[in-house]
C-alpha cells in the first residue's frame, strides 16, 4: 500500500505541475469571448503547452522510475509501481483540461461524468478485478492508470463534441 500511496502522490504532483493552472485558465477564458476561433485557439494552446509537458515527465519518471525505486525509496520492487503511475500522468492532465473546458462552456455534467463517476468507479472496479487476480501493489497502481486512461478518453470525448476544438 506504500508503494501505491507513494506513485499515487508523484502522480498528483506532476498533474499539478504540468498543468501549469491552464485547467483554471481555460475555465476563466474561454467564457469571455463567444467566438469560435476564440475558444479553439484556448483550447487548442493550453492542449500544446499541456501536453507536451505531461509526456515529458511521464517519459522521465518511467525511466527514472528504477533509479527512483532503488536509490530514493530504497525498495526495488516499486519500480512497476511507479512505472504505471507515471503512464497515467497524461490521461490525467487530459481529464482536467477537458474538465476546465466543460467549466468554461458553462457545462457542469461532464465534470460530474468524469471525476465523479467514471473515474471512482472504474477505479474501484479494476482495483478489485486485478487484487482479486492476485497483481498486488502492481495491479492496485495499473488499476488507477487504466482508470485515468478512462477518464481521459471521456474528457477527450466532451472536447471534441462540446467545444470548437477540432
Amino acid at each position: 500500500y506504500g508503494a501505491v500511496s507513494i506513485g499515487l502522490t508523484i502522480l498528483s504532483m506532476a498533474t499539478t505541475i504540468t498543468l501549469v493552472g491552464l485547467n483554471t485558465g481555460i475555465g476563466r477564458y474561454l467564457p469571455r469571448n463567444h467566438t469560435e476561433s476564440f475558444k479553439r485557439s484556448v483550447l487548442v494552446t493550453s492542449l500544446r503547452i499541456a501536453v507536451p509537458l505531461s509526456t515529458g515527465a511521464a517519459v522521465v519518471l518511467f525511466a527514472s522510475a528504477d533509479l527512483l525505486a532503488r536509490n530514493i525509496f530504497h525498495a526495488p520492487e516499486t519500480t512497476a509501481v511507479l512505472q504505471a503511475f507515471s503512464i497515467a500522468i497524461p490521461f490525467s492532465v487530459i481529464a482536467e483540461l477537458a474538465v476546465g473546458a466543460m467549466r468554461g462552456n458553462q457545462r457542469s455534467l461532464p465534470k460530474v461524468y468524469i471525476q465523479n463517476i467514471a473515474l471512482p468507479v472504474s477505479r474501484l472496479l479494476l482495483i478489485v478485478v486485478f487484487v482479486a487476480l492476485g497483481f498486488g501493489a502492481s495491479g492496485m497502481a495499473t488499476a488507477y492508470a487504466i482508470a485515468y486512461a478512462i477518464a481521459g478518453v471521456i474528457g477527450c470525448y466532451f472536447l471534441v463534441q462540446h467545444t470548437p476544438l477540432l
